[in-house]
């Protein structure tokens, strides 16, 4: 038998036509398993429509057909109800509800409601005509499943699932609202996810929707990823746009206080203080960092701008040790360093005074010292109160009592330590 051609075109038409009347056919079959689920509650119907559908979603034939992939996001959401109806009469008899419904999303799974979400919103964007306006609906029933999914499943600390539940919620609502924006930086940046963290943190700062916690989460980032160019633009960003923030403000600090630029750290000290004048600490810390000051500065330099600097460092230290104890009552550390600067300006005068040829300006010197290392007794004393027995606290008096020649003082100290 010959065969022209034209012949072989017609045979080769129709066996197409046929294979995508076939194809066709999965999907009619699989919408009409679906519509007797639907009425009867089959779930072996559901099934059915699920290995149909199946097959015609990736057919090369019915792979750009929305009523395909409309149907396909139906009979998945169905397949989620399902897996939940399953798991809540699991728990029907725990009595609180809130309880319950943490236990149904923490166990129910996910993946049905996102393959259903992805199907679609796939058919959404094949529908031409705007044919399947009331089964789009189910979108947002999914919307709010997942949001729910990932945030019962972060509350439990399984971050990295609650992060995919959360991303693919953000993703269907069109990635604009702020809630599920920071969701899905949290979870990421809680799971490790560092690059999807900057990500979002950066879409929300460049959306004008930042909290209190924005900036700080996005530094904290990068300091995790040891990126601490980065960790700087975003914390002068967030001191820049949030001046009264205290957690930049102690991130500032922290930064600072890494460094060696006593200047800088006694800026960010004060800022910290502005933000919380009664923390006692950080008045010790500038303490600390004003006495510094004061003694790089040579005690017998002729420069007279030097000479005040040394004077105002020095003065400043002192309030603000001041202000710590006033703070804290029995607060160790202020009491004990701040004895240890008095003690120090004593020695420095009694240097001077031991090279000091003419008698009378070196016992005028040992006299100028005198109540520097009475006050330093003074808080040395008190440190030992509100610390017994420390070894420091009690060299530094035996030291003092012996330069003081204090001999019954200094025994009653060797009889107790």
């Amino acid at each position: 038998m010959k065969f022209n051609i034209r012949t072989l075109l017609v045979v080769l038409a129709i066996a197409l036509s046929n294979l995508s009347f076939a194809q066709k056919s999965k999907a009619y079959d699989a919408n009409s398993y679906y519509k007797d689920y639907k009425t009867s509650g089959d779930v072996a119907s559901l099934q059915k429509a699920k290995e149909r559908i199946d097959m015609a979603a990736v057919h090369e034939q019915t792979v750009d057909d929305a009523f395909v992939h409309i149907t396909r996001g139906l009979v998945y959401y169905a397949l989620y109800n399902e897996d939940k109806k399953v798991v809540e009469a699991k728990y029907q008899s725990v009595e609180n509800k809130a309880d319950r419904d943490a236990k149904v999303y923490l166990e129910t799974p996910y993946t049905n409601l996102i393959t259903a979400y992805m199907a679609l919103e796939k058919g959404k964007s094949l529908d031409r005509k705007d044919s399947f306006t009331k089964e789009l609906r189910t979108l947002k029933n999914i919307n709010i499943l997942l949001i729910n999914s990932g945030i019962m499943l972060s509350n439990d600390g399984q971050y990295a699932n609650a992060f995919t539940a959360i991303e693919a919620a953000n993703n269907l609502s069109g990635g604009k609202d702020s809630s599920t924006l920071y969701f899905c930086a949290v979870t990421a940046q809680n799971s490790k996810q560092y690059n999807k963290a900057i990500k979002y943190y950066s879409t929300i700062i460049e959306n004008g929707q930042v909290d209190e916690n924005t900036y700080a989460s996005i530094v904290n980032v990068y300091l995790a990823l040891k990126d601490d160019a980065n960790a700087k633009k975003y914390l002068e960003m967030g001191r820049a746009a949030q001046p009264n923030n205290k957690t930049l403000v102690l991130q500032e600090l922290d930064a600072v206080m890494q460094g060696d630029d006593k200047a800088a750290k006694v800026k960010s000290l004060s800022s910290a203080i502005a933000n919380d004048p009664t923390n006692a600490r950080y008045h010790l810390i500038r303490a600390n960092m004003y006495e510094q000051m004061a003694a790089e500065i040579d005690v017998e330099t002729t420069d007279a701008v030097l000479k005040q600097n040394k004077v105002d460092f020095s003065n400043k230290a002192v309030a603000d040790y001041t202000k710590a104890i006033s703070l804290k009552e029995n607060y160790f550390e202020a009491l004990f360093n701040f004895a240890i600067l008095y003690n120090n300006k004593a020695v420095e005068i009694m240097n001077v005074a031991n090279v000091t040829v003419d008698g009378g300006s070196h016992v005028a010197l040992k006299a100028k010292a005198r109540p520097d290392y009475n006050k330093a007794i003074a808080l040395l004393e008190k440190a030992l109160i509100a610390k017994p027995g420390d070894k420091n606290t009690v060299n530094a008096l035996r030291q003092i009592y012996t330069t003081l020649q204090l001999k019954d003082k200094l025994a009653e100290l060797n009889s107790r330590y």
